[in-house]
């Protein structure tokens, strides 16, 4: 007799995809069900089986498998799977601060990806505008006819290859390689605060789409979500989720975290401020301030005053840590002076709460400054812990350059007391 262990409702959808997941236990082992919750929903359950044929055949000489799917009565029962998601790998290196290679690992996945998408002709159907809504996208754009837009990372599960465990939101029409890119970038870098750090590698540019497409894509996703997703076709009648009656049935809420920020701003705590002179006398009326905002990036382009010589960055007016800092002014620049350590990992550490980064105009210099950088808000209490660690490297490395000194300064002696040194330093003075 069959066992259910876990039961999920996909239920904040219209009617016709509404639908139930139950992870079971029978006589053959554990597996996935899939059921509808509405008579109206079966065409939409039946049709997974139908994309597990199409998926396999298209991805079957890559790395990517489908979970196996058939089709019994009106559910479809998948196999069940452990593993790690593709997801949770990257977020590991992540945590481990080794960018290049979580950038590598999502782009072979990314290349995989790729090959299921052949068709060198993108058009707009019929079909894809009731699902997309009317969009206006270039011409030449690789698609395929049938694509499962729905590879984001947490759907990927990671062993011999990346196995595909959820293809639920396929479809039989030309879609664009690009936005099936774009909806899993955009869902990993925005579905934790701590991915924020990756946003200044523009994994989009990277992955070749433009700001325009970009756009495109994003009307793209909030029609399938907010009208797609929600609209039963026969009826046309749209489901509203409880998450959209907030403001009908609430006072309203307020972001704590937001206000927050806004309140760092207004003590000019963490506000970006760059100055610029003819010399090292900086002023408040040379200088222009920015807001980060909170995803702990910024991002700014400044204009050049034709006298100026030297720039001044002050990051913050609080202590913290800067990372992937980038300052071009027609060439990239480096710093010359600062009150902050450099740690391991190429950051910077400001343990006073007027940190400063001091650059000097370069030889072919243009009438923009483009400054780029994450960063970390540190109370004092974590400043001094971090300048403890920064402190004891440094420590460190001056012991080791003591002791190469030592050893030169002995081999020197050694050298001096030869036979030939001596005799050297005879014919010399004759």
């Amino acid at each position: 007799m069959n066992k259910i262990v876990f039961t999920k409702y996909s239920n904040e959808r219209a009617k016709a995809y509404a639908l139930r997941t139950d992870i079971v236990d029978g006589p053959g082992g554990r597996l996935v069900c899939k059921k509808a919750m509405y008579p109206q929903g079966i065409s939409h359950i039946r049709s997974i089986a139908h994309f597990y044929e199409e998926l396999s055949r298209i991805y079957r000489n890559t790395g990517i498998r489908m979970n196996r799917c058939e089709q019994k009565e009106d559910e479809v029962r998948l196999e069940y799977l452990e593993g790690e998601t593709l997801e949770n790998i990257l977020d590991g290196y992540l945590l481990e601060e080794k960018h290049d290679l979580l950038i590598h690992t999502l782009f072979s996945y990314l290349d995989e990806v790729k090959k299921g998408f052949t068709r060198e002709k993108f058009v707009v159907t019929a079909q894809f505008e009731e699902v997309f809504g009317p969009v206006s996208l270039p011409e030449g754009l690789l698609c395929a006819d049938t694509a499962d837009i729905d590879m984001v990372l947490n759907n990927v599960l990671v062993n011999d290859g990346w196995t595909l465990i959820d293809y639920e939101w396929s479809f039989d029409f030309p879609i664009p390689y690009h936005f099936v890119v774009f909806r899993i970038l955009n869902y990993y870098l925005h579905g934790s605060s701590t991915r924020s750090c990756l946003i200044p590698y523009d994994l989009m540019g990277k992955a070749g789409l433009t700001q325009e497409e970009v756009e495109v894509y994003r009307q793209m996703e909030e029609h399938f979500q907010k009208v797609y997703v929600l609209t039963d076709p026969e009826e046309q009648q749209r489901h509203v989720p409880v998450r959209f009656l907030y403001d009908d049935i609430t006072p309203g809420i307020l972001d704590v975290r937001e206000l927050g920020f806004q309140a760092l701003d207004r003590r000019g705590m963490h506000l970006v401020q760059l100055y610029q002179a003819p010399d090292m006398g900086f002023s408040e009326e040379k200088s222009e301030k920015r807001s980060p905002g909170e995803t702990g990036c910024f991002q700014g382009t400044f204009r050049a005053e034709e006298q100026t010589q030297y720039v001044r960055l002050d990051p913050a007016s609080a202590c913290c840590v800067v990372r992937h800092l980038s300052v071009i002014w027609g060439t990239e620049l480096c710093v010359i002076q600062t009150n902050g350590y450099r740690m391991e990992d190429g950051g910077w550490l400001f343990v006073s709460e007027d940190p400063q980064m001091l650059f000097a105009r370069p030889e072919g210099a243009d009438a923009q400054i483009q400054v780029q950088f994450s960063i970390e808000y540190l109370t004092a209490e974590e400043a001094l812990r971090q300048a403890e660690i920064v402190m004891g490297e440094l420590q460190r490395q001056k012991n080791e350059m003591n002791i190469q000194l030592e050893n030169r300064q002995l081999q020197i002696q050694q050298m001096e007391n030869t036979k030939i040194w001596k005799a050297y330093r005879k014919l010399k003075k004759g």
